[in-house]
Order: C-alpha cells, then structure tokens, then sequence
C-alpha cells in the first residue's frame, strides 16, 4: 500500500516517466527510496543513497535504451531530458555528493555515455 501511494503522489514520481511507473523494477526502486527516506535516523547518508539510486536509474535507462537497436529517436530523446531535468533539479552539493559517492558510474562511464547521446544527436 505505502509503494502504490507513493507512486500516485507527484512529488515522489515526477522524474519518473510515466510510461515506466508500472514497471516493476520501477516500483521497487521506489519501494526502497520510500523506505530510505522515511527510516528517520541518518537522514543524511540515507538521502545521498536515494539521489545515488535515482541518478543510476535515469543513467542506466538511458545507457539500455542506447544499446538497443530498435530504439526510437523518441524514446531516446525522453529518457535524455529525464535524466537532465533530474540532474538540474540537484544542488551543486548533491551533484558533487553523487560523483564522489556513485560506485557504479565512474567519471569515464558518464562521458562514454555522454559521447553515444552526441553521436545519436540527443546532446
């Protein structure tokens, strides 16, 4: 009950495109941004984590949808400016917070990332 309402409530799914709140991976990373952010104690650590995890989601979502071929322009073109939106909507704090903290996208991952969305035109 606690997932389904937060992914009704705006404020918590409004980087999340719309077309993908129903997915169930979806519905579990916010079960546990949800989880993280309501557990009280540590709440800094804790929100680092949530904007780490939610970061990784528009990054990996854009990087699986580049590596398939049957990907349209469209698509491509959303999952870019959702992961844009969401990274202007971070302070500089939480920006620098993330690069220092994201395990799983190294500096030199993002700019592989960054130089496929140049080369199909998204930049």
């Amino acid at each position: 009950l606690c997932v389904r309402v937060c992914l009704q409530n705006p404020a918590i799914t409004a980087d999340i495109p719309s077309s993908l709140r129903t997915e169930p991976v979806v519905v579990a990373a916010v079960a546990s941004c949800h989880a993280m952010t309501t557990l009280g104690n540590g709440g800094g650590s804790r929100d680092i984590k949530s904007l780490v995890l939610r970061y990784n989601f528009y990054l990996n979502t854009l990087d699986s949808s580049l590596q398939t071929a049957e990907a349209r322009s469209e698509t491509l073109q959303s999952h870019y400016k959702d992961l844009v939106c969401f990274v202007k909507s971070l302070s500089q704090e939480e920006r620098k917070e993330i690069q220092d903290k994201n395990q799983d996208w190294s500096a030199d991952r993002r700019r592989d990332l960054q130089e496929r969305c140049r080369d199909k035109g998204l930049l």
